[in-house]
């Protein structure tokens, strides 16, 4: 599973649901009762804010549904998570807070297992910024 795109190898209707995904309007909400999920990195950035804030920005799939997450530098450091994240690193999520329609990747709610899909990197150009 760590060497492949979950489009491949999950089973549908097991991610994050399109019902979930959050939209635009959302302002703040939890994703309540929702089993772990297993996701993969389609995308990451970074982005600086003019308080001196940095995060990292993804892009994140469950192999069916495209979410919008990001991560305080401090969290990605206590993760020893960095901007050479491969395409197709895996996480898993437990109920991930979602404000303004992002999910928010906290210490207590990742766990980074790694893992990397060729196929991604090769079309990383699929998956645009909103």
């Amino acid at each position: 599973i760590l060497g492949s795109d979950l489009s491949d190898s999950m089973i549908h209707g097991t991610g994050f649901g399109s019902d979930i995904i959050p939209n635009q309007e959302t302002t703040e909400n939890n994703i309540q009762g929702l089993p772990t999920i297993l996701v993969q990195v389609v995308a990451l950035t970074e982005v600086a804010q003019p308080h001196g804030n940095i995060f990292l920005k993804f892009r994140l799939s469950d192999g069916e549904n495209i979410a919008d997450a990001i991560m305080q530098e401090q969290v990605a450091n206590a993760l020893k998570l960095s901007l050479s994240v491969e395409h197709g690193s895996k996480m898993v999520l437990f109920n991930p807070h979602i404000r303004h329609g992002v999910l928010i990747l906290e210490v207590h709610n990742v766990v980074i297992l790694g893992g990397s899909c060729p196929d991604l990197k090769e079309n990383q150009t699929a998956y645009k910024w909103r």
